[in-house]
């Protein structure tokens, strides 16, 4: 029986986000620091605009919030509730940089309502959990090719200093169709992950979240990573959570919590009655080893093990894993030790017989089917890679120059500079500016903007000197561009995606004679951190949100569309100048 949502925004409600419009269409589930819903998003791209579904997250504490019709507000637990909103857009930040086919995209992160949301790709085959119980559990097959999925995901978030700390079937979606089809698992839900420095020092003093029972290990519960994990990034937590989903894949239910794993040891015999092999057996009891110095230290050498198993054989009586040895890291490839029983040792000495080769044609066919993983594995990357290329490009040299700056005519109605106000070339990010304001800012808030909430400017500032950053700086006949030139270089040009110099963003080619400018992805300024430099763009324009004083157009490009929309005046933003 699925639980009660409490509160949640009704149906149809729209949530105006940084640069789209998000129609609620239902809730879809409620956790103690958020309701996730369905919503419906209008984008336009190459192919005109398109109606999509996402996942919006929206910041709501069931227990210290409520609503003033759309508004979230809170009553004397206001510096918990902010407390708490910043650890949320921590969540969104530490998955916003996680761009991997086995990870959960997120669109953006956005301030509305007197709350925080963000939104996400949304996946509408179900979650792992699900799809282990409508079958009563996995083969040993189909869970070495999830967890062989999965584990790439874990490195790669791992190589970025975030743990994920609340693994689980839930938390894993299934984009794959009844053909198998598909990307397969998709990691979610970083309500609990936690940023580590290059030093492997965590982002905060406070203390790493406990997880979910049976998933998180002994040393989850009780850590305080200011204490206990410094100086070394602890990826043996996601080891352990992965080695338990492994579990409930095979067995089809939870295995024991760690603390009855420390005391008795795992119920290996629920394994082996489902025919699991000795070697897949030794690799969930050396990722849920009660101490973390004897479990499979990386996802790295968690995915060899996988690609070397042989499950041919399932005769695993009297054998134990060999927890003293402890792992070399160096030995990514290194196989799990398994200890002969007593009896085995004694009936070697009696007999004194060579040992003969009768599993010679099984670990022949063992050796063709780890060649035929490995071969799908390079194909999967090469098709990954391909998917993922960003090309190098070059692109029109000016064809003019105005007040000591270049410009490329494009055959549009204004002339295009060939880089942002601040940098020198086209690929450099250059400046940021809060829209209405000609310097640049160590802090971009609500606070110390100028123009935020203040009707006087809700006019067209564009060649104003004392609120056009392009006119204040470069001079001459430089300008911020109107929404409608913004909209004339989306439609009449060839937008792709590119990398110039060592940086990504997007070539910009005309349609009507060739010529070409590089908008490079410089992300956006809030208070003093820097957001999605590398994947999107957002460039100001002259015109003032119609009606109200918190926002004004610009252009945004992601790697889905282009789009002219609005955002809130206190971001700080890039600007691209153009001239008659």
């Amino acid at each position: 029986m699925s639980k009660e949502i409490i509160n949640p925004l009704p149906s149809g409600t729209i949530v105006r986000g940084r640069n789209f419009s998000y129609k609620i269409v239902k809730p879809l589930g409620q956790g103690s620091f958020g309701i996730t819903y369905l919503a419906s998003v209008k984008m336009s791209g190459g192919l005109g605009t398109i109606t999509t579904n996402v996942a919006l997250k929206e910041f709501f504490m069931k227990d210290v919030n409520g609503r003033d019709s759309s508004t979230v507000t809170c009553s004397s637990k206001a510096g918990l509730y902010e407390y708490y909103k910043g650890k949320f857009r921590k969540e969104a930040e530490n998955l916003g940089r996680l761009k991997h086919d086995n990870i959960i995209e997120v669109m953006e992160l956005f301030e509305a309502n007197n709350t925080i949301y963000y939104s996400m790709e949304y996946i509408s085959g179900g979650s792992l959990e699900s799809y282990i119980e409508e079958r009563g559990g996995l083969t040993e097959q189909e869970t070495l090719a999830f967890t062989a999925k999965i584990l790439p995901a874990l490195s790669f978030m791992h190589s970025k200093g975030v743990l994920h700390l609340d693994l689980k079937p839930s938390n894993i979606m299934m984009d794959t169709d009844d053909h198998g089809n598909g990307r397969g698992p998709v990691l979610i839900d970083f309500g609990l992950s936690k940023q580590f420095d290059d030093n492997g020092d965590p982002e905060s003093s406070t203390t790493i979240g406990k997880g979910t029972p049976p998933y998180a290990p002994l040393e989850q519960g009780n850590s305080d990573d200011r204490n206990t994990t410094r100086g070394a990034l602890p990826v043996t937590m996601d080891i352990y959570a992965l080695g338990a989903t492994m579990w409930k894949m095979l067995v089809g239910k939870k295995a024991p919590e760690a603390s009855d794993v420390l005391n008795n040891g795992l119920p290996i015999e629920k394994l082996r009655s489902k025919g699991v092999s000795k070697a897949t057996q030794n690799i969930i009891l050396k990722a849920m080893a009660p101490l973390k110095k004897d479990r499979i230290q990386s996802a790295r050498e968690f995915l060899s093990l996988l690609t070397n198993v042989d499950t041919s054989s399932n005769d695993d009586e009297g054998t134990e894993v060999d927890y003293d040895r402890g792992v070399d890291e160096d030995v990514k490839a290194e196989k799990v030790v398994v200890k002969q029983s007593k009896e085995d040792k004694k009936e070697d000495k009696k007999t004194e017989e060579p040992q003969k080769p009768k599993k010679r044609r099984w670990k022949k066919i063992t050796g063709i089917v780890a060649g035929v993983v490995l071969l799908i594995s390079l194909v999967v990357g090469i098709v990954s890679y391909v998917e993922n290329y960003v090309p190098e490009v070059s692109f029109s040299s000016s064809t003019g120059s105005i007040s000591g700056h270049d410009y490329v005519d494009m055959g549009l109605s204004v002339k295009w500079a060939t880089c942002n106000v601040g940098a020198s070339s086209a690929e450099q990010y250059g400046d940021y500016f809060a829209w209405g304001e000609t310097s640049t800012k160590s802090s971009y808030t609500e606070d110390n903007s100028k123009t935020f909430g203040n009707s006087s400017y809700n006019h067209d500032i564009g060649g104003n000197s004392q609120t056009d950053a392009a006119r204040a700086n470069w001079g001459g006949s430089w300008r911020l561009p109107t929404e409608e030139e913004f909209q004339e270089l989306i439609d009449n040009c060839e937008w792709t995606r590119s990398t110039y110099n060592g940086k990504e963003g997007y070539k910009v080619t005309s349609k009507k004679n060739g010529n070409s400018i590089f908008l490079p992805a410089a992300g956006y300024r809030y208070g003093t951190s820097l957001y999605n430099a590398g994947e999107f763009g957002y460039c100001w324009s002259s015109a003032p949100l119609e009606d109200d004083s918190d926002g004004a157009y610009h252009l945004s490009f992601l790697s889905s569309s282009r789009n002219t929309y609005w955002s809130r005046r206190y971001y700080g933003h890039s600007i691209r100048p153009v001239s008659e």
